[in-house]
């Protein structure tokens, strides 16, 4: 399973360096254009690794929430803190997709 994952690694970050090299450029500044491309390199390969991160944390908070409430019911202040802790979910989510968006329109 690593072998398929360790393969697919290179063209997907070649991918990205291609994205980044076709942004910005429009900039005449040499300087500026670099370190803007190299920038949305950065952030295009972070935005992975930050939505990986928000699934795995989901799937253990799914997982030991089935598992606790099969062991007791839980009280109003659990289900409280569920709902907050959703709504910061759903806030993050959107903060990702406008980041996403952003990205999207700098390349065209």
């Amino acid at each position: 399973m690593e072998k398929l994952q360790l393969e697919a690694l290179p063209q997907d970050v070649l991918g990205k360096t291609e994205l980044s090299k076709q942004a910005f450029c429009d900039v005449e500044n040499e300087e500026d254009k670099d370190f803007l491309q190299l920038f949305m390199l950065v952030c295009l390969l972070s935005f992975d690794v930050y939505m990986k991160k928000n699934i795995i944390e989901s799937l253990i908070d799914d997982y030991t929430a089935k598992k606790a409430s099969s062991d007791k019911p839980k009280t109003k202040e659990e289900i409280k803190e569920e709902k907050r802790e959703a709504k910061e979910e759903a806030k993050e989510a959107k903060k990702s997709s406008k980041t996403e968006k952003v990205m999207n329109m700098s390349k065209q």
